[in-house]
């Protein structure tokens, strides 16, 4: 009995390395919305009315400090990516058409970012039943969720309202047979909560302003490409490049194919965007191949702000 578990922990261990490699890279974003003529000044005001909710003091002491931050975010965030300036005005504004109007004139402002909804919460997505000897047993499955809503002005009349949702596996927990479970308490999981927020922001703004956006790409790094794969594991990215550039000379186009993408994420990770379009463009002209799919997403074929 001894040997066979041996024996199946080394099977687990040999497998868990014959896998490729998963690596972050960022990549630039492109905005939608094109400000034309250049703004003069941009408000930031909060329109959100947590005195409503009448949230327990822990849970407005956060939702209070997510608000907070997340406006000062967008203000600092604009200023950074554009130079354009903002200025942030943090208590309750009253957006009606007239008294956004009025406060446009008063700061001397183009257009207004308000922040009319925030919340995060834990979101139960799956109960799991199994069957025991002692009767079944429930297990209930949670996500966390940052969902906040953004208006924005032209003029008082004019305005375009959004609502982003992050999303993140979070946790899971027993269910005592005929009752809910409770969830996981967000106001002991505000660090998440902050940092999800932060992402919220971000992700709305590279709507309107030039950005970023961090990528999960896979690296073919097993069989003819296990030298590349140790370099990378060795920190030696330009080693892991030259390698994949000598396997993309390779008869077999699959082959080829696999290193030219590899040699896109690679200089993608790098920064190094119009090879990273080129080598693309040069894999999928040799074979079509899933993990490319994210990419192709990305780049060229399906709107890429490299089309070439």
């Amino acid at each position: 009995m001894k040997t066979q578990i041996l024996y199946l922990l080394l099977l687990v261990a040999s497998g868990s390395c014959n896998v490729n490699k998963s690596i972050t890279t960022t990549i630039p974003t492109k905005p939608t919305y094109s400000f034309d003529p250049a703004p003069g000044k941009i408000l930031v005001v909060n329109s959100c009315n947590f005195a409503e909710k009448k949230y327990r003091d822990n849970k407005a002491q956060l939702f209070d400090s997510l608000l907070n931050n997340a406006l000062y975010q967008i203000g600092d965030d604009i200023n950074k990516r554009t130079g354009f300036k903002t200025e942030v005005i943090s208590g309750l504004t009253n957006t009606s058409n007239d008294s956004i109007q009025l406060l446009m004139t008063q700061h001397a402002a183009s257009h207004v970012f308000s922040i009319f909804y925030l919340d995060a919460y834990f979101d139960q997505v799956d109960v799991q039943v199994t069957r025991t000897d002692e009767g079944k047993k429930k297990r209930a499955y949670y996500n966390i969720v940052s969902a906040i809503g953004y208006r924005f002005y032209t003029s008082g009349k004019d305005q375009k309202d959004t609502i982003v949702n992050i999303v993140r596996n979070h946790s899971s927990r027993s269910v005592i047979s005929g009752m809910l479970s409770v969830g996981p308490n967000i106001v002991t999981n505000s660090k998440l909560a902050a940092e999800m927020a932060q992402e919220n922001v971000a992700v709305y703004l590279n709507s309107f302003f030039p950005g970023t956006a961090e990528r999960s790409r896979i690296l073919f790094t097993i069989k003819e490409f296990t030298a590349a794969g140790n370099a990378i594991n060795a920190g030696d990215y330009d080693g892991a490049l030259k390698i994949c550039l000598q396997l993309s000379t390779s008869p077999d186009k699959k082959t080829a194919a696999k290193a030219f993408y590899n040699c896109a994420v690679l200089s993608e990770w790098k920064h190094n965007y119009d090879d990273a379009v080129q080598y693309l463009k040069k894999s999928i002209a040799l074979y079509s191949f899933m993990e490319a799919n994210p990419m192709l997403l990305d780049y060229d074929l399906y709107g890429s702000p490299f089309k070439k």
